[in-house]
């Protein structure tokens, strides 16, 4: 574990480079920080990604100190069983979700809830294990690109609390795609890294 500071700023990034030997602890760290409010940021398909709990305070101040060009938009949430969004959509999109399930895909099932993702990460569903549905947002300021690397992650969370766990670079991509499955139609929100076509 590292701990990493700007000189003359209080706050420190905590830094574990996950191995064999210290991802157990590393997760388990994880687990406390986002259940006492703070954020955590992991590595997920198509960047690293700031998790936090959907019902802290503590954790929207600090997220929106990081996305300060957010708005009202809504963050996605993880979850860590599929069959949590495929059993809320109506019967005529689910096969077609379930096709899409784990993948680089945001699932709107509702238009007043958040978008929902359940990706093939082993550490990001134990976390959403131990702490419940949890934010997720990509792991960079407003008008920056997503980390995907230890050099952006130290660039973009030096100043922070977070507790950053790096797992290695993640390939340059698109982000994910979004549908929206709550009516008749399914919608395409935005065309990520899955390609959709619904005509």
């Amino acid at each position: 574990m590292l701990i990493i500071a700007q000189y003359g700023i209080n706050k420190q990034m905590i830094l574990f480079k996950i191995g064999k030997k210290n991802r157990e602890e590393a997760i388990s760290k994880a687990i406390e920080t986002i259940n006492g409010g703070g954020i955590v940021v992991a590595r997920a398909d198509t960047s690293y990604a700031i998790l936090s709990r959907p019902d802290s305070t503590v954790a929207r101040r600090a997220l929106s100190k990081i996305k300060t060009a957010r708005g009202n938009k809504q963050y996605a949430l993880f979850v860590d069983d599929p069959s949590y969004i495929t059993r809320n959509v109506r019967s005529s999109h689910r096969e077609m979700v379930e096709k899409l399930l784990p993948g680089c895909v945001s699932v709107v099932i509702d238009k007043n809830v958040s978008a929902m993702r359940y990706i093939d990460n082993d550490t990001i569903n134990t976390i959403v294990q131990g702490s419940g549905q949890l934010t997720a947002t990509s792991a960079n300021p407003s008008g920056k690109e997503p980390a995907r690397n230890l050099g952006m992650l130290t660039e973009f969370f030096a100043n922070t609390d977070a507790l950053v766990l790096y797992e290695g670079v993640v390939p340059k991509q698109l982000s994910s795609t979004i549908i929206d499955v709550s009516g008749e139609d399914i919608e395409i929100l935005r065309q990520g890294a899955v390609k959709i076509d619904v005509a």
